[in-house]
C-alpha cells in the first residue's frame, strides 16, 4: 500500500486561540504577575525574558540580565498577553522550515510538554531544531513506517530532544553523505586518546561538526559561528573510543556518551589568568559540566586523559590567548 500523508493546513490565529493561553503558562508570566518574582525551579530563559522585554520590564542586573519584576500589574499582563502570543508564535513559526509551517503546531507542543528543556534558547530553536526539521523533511520518504511505528509521522516523537536524537540517527542510516568544504582548520593536539581542531572560519566548523546537532555546524539554518568566533575559539575534540561519564550519582538519565566534543574558549580579563572555557558539550549538544571532566567524579578515560595533558591544556590556551584584545596589554 502506497504511504499518503494528509497535511492540516497551518493558521496561526487558530494555534493561538487553542494555545495562546498555556504559552503564557508555560514561561510563567501568569505566576510572575501574581507573586512579583519567578516561579520556584523556573530559569530565566530566553522566552520568558523576551515577553517582559516586550511588558517594559526593566532589566536589573547586567551580569544575568535579571529583570525587575515587582511592580508588574495585571492590567501590563493583559495589556500585552497577545504581543506576547504572537512574538512567540513568530519564533516557533521561523523554527519551522518547510513553506507551508507544516510543523510549527509540533513545535508548539513540544514547547509546552517539554519543559522548556526542547529546545531551551531561541538559538536552539533557529539553528539545531531547524536544522533536524530540515533534514527530517528531506529524508522523511526514505524512513520505514512499521505496523507499531510510523517514523514519518512527526507527532509520534515524544520530545523535541528524542526527535533530534532520531534524526541523527536517521541521517547516519538513511542519509545522502553530503560533500562540505573543509574551510580552514588547524590540528592544535593529537595523542592516543583524540585529536583536537581549532576551526577557523565557519566551513570548518561545519566540516568538522559533521554527526553533531552544535549550532556552529549548521548548514540549512541558522548558524552560529560567527557570534561566539568573535570573542573566543572553538575546539573540536574527536576521541579515538567512545566514553561514558557520570552527570549524576542519583538523577535518571544520568549517563552522557561521548564521542565528540566542542568547547568554547576565551581569554579571561583577569590577565593573570589568561583562558577559560565558557562551555563544553558533546556530539548531542548537551553540556559536559567541568566537575563531569573531574578524574576523582569520573575516574580515567580517554576525554578526561586528553582534558588534562598539559600538551592538550597549553593548545586550548594558545587558541584563547588569540581572542585577547591588544588594548588589554601583557603581563
Amino acid at each position: 500500500m502506497r504511504y499518503y500523508e494528509f497535511i492540516a493546513e497551518y493558521k496561526t490565529q487558530i494555534t493561538k486561540g487553542n494555545y495562546g493561553q498555556k504559552i503564557l503558562d508555560k514561561i510563567g508570566l501568569p505566576t510572575i504577575v501574581q507573586r512579583k518574582a519567578f516561579p520556584p525551579n523556573m530559569y530565566e530563559n530566553d522566552y520568558t525574558m523576551g515577553a517582559l522585554d516586550l511588558m517594559d520590564t526593566p532589566r536589573i542586573n547586567p551580569i544575568d540580565n535579571s529583570h525587575n519584576v515587582e511592580n508588574i500589574t495585571l492590567e501590563d499582563y493583559n495589556e500585552h498577553k497577545d504581543e506576547i502570543v504572537d512574538w512567540l508564535l513568530r519564533q516557533f513559526e521561523y523554527f519551522d522550515p518547510t513553506p507551508n509551517k507544516q510543523y510549527t503546531q509540533q513545535i508548539v507542543k513540544w514547547f509546552l510538554s517539554d519543559n522548556l528543556a526542547a529546545f531551551p534558547s531561541i538559538e536552539d530553536g533557529q539553528s539545531t531544531l531547524k536544522e533536524s526539521l530540515y533534514y527530517f523533511q528531506k529524508m522523511k520518504a526514505r524512513l520505514p513506517v512499521m505496523h507499531t511505528v510510523n517514523y514519518r509521522d512527526i507527532a509520534q516523537y515524544t520530545s523535541a530532544k528524542n526527535f533530534m536524537a532520531s534524526v541523527q540517527h536517521f541521517r547516519d542510516e538513511y542519509g545522502k553523505k553530503e560533500e562540505l568544504p573543509k574551510g580552514e582548520y588547524k590540528k592544535i593536539y593529537e595523542s592516543e586518546f583524540g585529536t583536537a581542531y581549532w576551526p577557523m572560519d565557519q566551513e570548518a566548523a561545519c566540516y568538522l561538526g559533521q554527526g553533531t546537532q552544535w549550532c556552529t555546524a549548521a548548514t540549512y539554518s541558522d548558524n552560529y559561528f560567527d557570534h561566539y568566533n568573535e570573542v573566543g575559539g572553538l575546539i573540536i575534540i574527536n576521541l579515538n573510543k567512545k566514553v561514558k561519564l557520570v552527570r549524576s550519582k542519583t538523577a535518571e538519565d544520568s549517563e552522557l556518551y561521548v564521542t565528540k566534543v566542542q568547547a568554547y574558549v576565551r581569554p579571561d580579563e583577569d590577565v593573570r589568568n589568561i583562558w577559560g572555557v565558557e562551555e563544553i558539550t558533546n556530539q548531542q549538544d548537551v553540556e559536559i559540566e567541568p566537575y563531569m571532566l573531574d578524574p576523582t567524579y569520573n575516574g580515567s578515560n580517554d576525554l578526561i586523559k586528553l582534558w588534562h595533558d598539559d600538551k592538550f591544556q597549553e593548545a586550548a590556551r594558545k587558541v584563547a590567548e588569540h581572542y585577547r584584545p591588544k588594548d588589554w596589554g601583557m603581563e
